[in-house]
């Protein structure tokens, strides 16, 4: 089985009108609609930016302050990883269009409902 996530503007088109058409694929089991106030939603951006030596430490600094990864150094490109909320790494590929990428990668949103804090609360007092 997989899972696959959509995220749709319900104010375009009804959000009826998407599960009607999803039903109609031969192989959907199930839909799960996810209230963005109720789920964890992230995304993840790899991308290979060519810099010289003497900027390399201002990449380092910018993957540190969005908490992403050095993944792979070479004598002219960094490949950095983030992962986060979609707007995170939107302003994290803004800032790095200015060293000049050369490749990026994002997988685009993946979300989770949120735990149940308050289900999860009564277990432990019982």
């Amino acid at each position: 089985m997989s899972r696959i996530s959509i995220a749709v503007d319900v104010e375009s088109t009804p959000l009826e009108q998407i599960v009607k058409q999803l039903f109609k694929l031969v192989e959907v089991i199930k839909i799960s609609e996810l209230d963005p106030r109720h789920s964890v939603e992230r995304e993840l951006l790899l991308a290979t930016v060519r810099i010289d030596p003497a900027q390399r430490s201002q990449i380092l600094e910018l993957a540190t302050i969005f908490e992403g990864k050095i993944l792979a150094v070479g004598t002219d490109a960094l490949t950095v990883s983030l992962e986060g909320h979609p707007e995170k790494l939107d302003d994290f590929e803004a800032l790095l269009g200015g060293y000049g990428i050369v490749e990026l990668q994002r997988t685009g949103r993946v979300a989770l409902p949120k735990l149940d804090r308050q289900a999860r609360l009564r277990s432990m007092t019982t």
